[in-house]
């Protein structure tokens, strides 16, 4: 047996192995950032502001964009721009109808049924103290849901993580605008 030919196969192995390791500085660097982030529960109370809207909201790690169950939608042209009227419903009863501009229009994949187009308008929400202003939300009914609201991850997105075993873990403690 050839022990040269052995030990040059091993030497360029284990170089091979420390090349493909990466140093503690490169690791470092794909850590997530480390910066504190509120924890919240998969059900949480969100408030639309500066409306002060109380909503019962999922919170949905699988879903991008936030979405919001409307009624009486309805779009208008306003000063030769797309706008959108729509009346957002509390689980309590309260009623407020809203007018925004519509920032952009999605497509949503639904199991089970064909994709739905849905207008999409910013809104500032509250989660805790979270107060994410011009969140992109879209709009539709989500009667057949138990909760008004979605939020998705564009909201939590380097402010929150989602502890999956509880709910309500805050109420909404924003700075009124």
């Amino acid at each position: 047996m050839d022990y040269r030919a052995t030990f040059y196969r091993t030497l360029g192995t284990l170089a091979c192995l420390i090349c493909l390791t990466p140093s503690p500085y490169a690791y470092s660097e794909l850590v997530l950032d480390h910066s504190p982030k509120l924890v919240v529960g998969w059900i949480e109370l969100v408030q639309i502001h500066p409306e002060n809207i109380l909503l019962h909201a999922k919170v949905d790690t699988g879903a991008d964009t936030s979405s919001l169950n409307v009624t009486n939608l309805e779009e208008v042209v306003k000063e030769s721009e797309r706008w959108v009227k729509f009346t957002v419903t509390t689980r309590e009863g309260q009623s407020v109808n809203l007018k925004k501009p519509v920032h952009r229009y999605v497509r949503i994949k639904r199991k089970g049924a064909e994709s739905q187009r849905r207008p999409v308008v910013k809104l500032d929400l509250c989660l805790g103290n979270i107060l994410r202003k011009n969140t992109q939300v879209n709009l539709t009914s989500r009667k057949n849901f138990k909760y008004n609201m979605l939020i998705g991850r564009s909201f939590l997105k380097r402010h929150a993580v989602v502890d999956s075993t509880n709910t309500y873990k805050h109420e909404p403690n924003c700075i009124k605008q």
